[in-house]
């Protein structure tokens, strides 16, 4: 097409995330490089400000030449530069570091996934970016994808199963991954396609839902939901919050559908072929409701969506809540207005939010709870926004 994105390659997933820095969103599509399709290699599209894109991937390094079945921007350090986290399919996973300007007046990135930690060969999915602990950096999830119905029973019955389980990777700090999945309690069987993550309970820890299956109608195996207790390990609520759908799940969604204060789930549920439809499902949250603030950011100088921004908030109690302005995970879309939990906390700290462009931060004290805000990049101060709640 006129816009440079019209090239036939097959490919189920794309990124959106500012790469360079110059305030317009780019585009990395993953491709399936296979035995089948021949050399796909996977692309980076430059925004070129004008409606047009073109296609840098070799130029800056992102040399991708496998099946590529998921990828992630993030930001590993803390540098400002988005990282790109790539899924691939019975080969390793990869995470590339965004290295900035090089010398030559382009720009690079680096693929540092054994440094890392994180250079798993498995048979996986949906990855993503995410600060499960709430300790200020990004962590990073990679869904498992291959298991059979025998598996998920022998899992149920607890009896050892062949699939493959998901890796939870704690960031140290320091470039290095820790691989916590065991002690998060996460060696679990998830056939994982549709996906996403948001707060269940509002306790202000990310919580994650799983939608299973592959084009194969015997591949019926329930759809599964995931509590994060305190940023430490997480529990199974499959059937405690009714998600255990046996339709495969092919995209999710947590939002605050109703404006009532808690988080609502929109699942994309059915098979491949005709004779395997499903009607979605909306679930409306109806738990308690605690202490909340949401926050839709605009960007001036930063890209108009906001996409990579930072915000922190910071309760009276002492404790943290942080959020990465993007849509969540790679095979689901979550809206990019952020919405925090704060359990019973009764009053906020500050706010404090990082522009990616501009590298401005903005911080608000004092903060009022159960409350709706915008703020633009060039604002001095929040805007209260009335979204009125509704009843279904």
């Amino acid at each position: 097409g006129s816009a440079g994105l019209g090239q036939e390659h097959p490919s189920h997933m794309m990124a959106w995330g500012d790469f360079d820095g110059d305030g317009w969103l780019d585009l990395f599509v993953g491709n399936e490089t296979s035995t089948e399709s021949g050399f796909r290699p996977s692309q980076l599209f430059h925004n070129q400000r004008d409606g047009t894109f073109v296609d840098v991937a070799e130029d800056v390094g992102l040399r991708i030449r496998s099946f590529v079945k998921g990828a992630h921007w993030g930001d590993i350090d803390l540098d400002g530069r988005p990282d790109l986290m790539i899924s691939n399919l019975s080969e390793p996973n990869m995470l590339w570091h965004n290295q900035g300007p090089a010398e030559d007046g382009g720009w690079r990135f680096v693929d540092v996934s054994s440094t890392a930690g994180v250079r798993d060969f498995m048979e996986s999915f949906p990855p993503w970016f995410w600060d499960y602990d709430n300790d200020g950096d990004d962590d990073i999830f990679v869904n498992a994808w291959r298991a059979s119905t025998g598996d998920v029973a022998a899992e149920y019955m607890g009896r050892p199963f062949r699939a493959e389980h998901p890796r939870l990777y704690r960031n140290r700090g320091d470039g290095v991954f820790d691989d916590v999945t065991v002690s998060a309690g996460l060696t679990k069987v998830m056939y994982t396609m549709g996906t996403n993550f948001g707060d269940l309970d509002g306790d202000g820890f990310l919580d994650f839902y799983v939608g299973t299956g592959d084009p194969d109608f015997r591949a019926m195996m329930p759809n599964r939901m995931f509590r994060n207790v305190a940023g430490e390990r997480f529990e199974e609520v499959t059937v405690a919050g009714g998600f255990g759908h046996l339709a495969k799940g092919h995209g999710a969604a947590f939002g605050d559908v109703d404006h009532d204060g808690d988080q609502d789930v929109y699942i994309v549920l059915g098979g491949a072929y005709e004779g395997d439809v499903f009607r979605n499902v909306l679930l409306e949250n109806t738990g308690p409701v605690r202490r909340w603030v949401s926050l839709e950011l605009e960007g001036v100088q930063s890209n108009r969506s906001a996409i990579g921004a930072r915000i922190h908030v910071r309760l009276k109690e002492g404790r943290s809540v942080h959020r990465t302005v993007n849509s969540g995970g790679s095979f689901g879309a979550s809206p990019l207005r952020q919405w925090f939990g704060l359990g019973d906390a009764d009053a906020i700290d500050f706010v404090e939010v990082w522009w990616p462009t501009s590298g401005v931060r903005q911080r608000f004290e004092d903060v009022a709870v159960d409350q709706h805000y915008m703020l633009r990049e060039d604002a001095d101060a929040l805007m209260a926004r009335e979204l009125p709640s509704f009843k279904f």
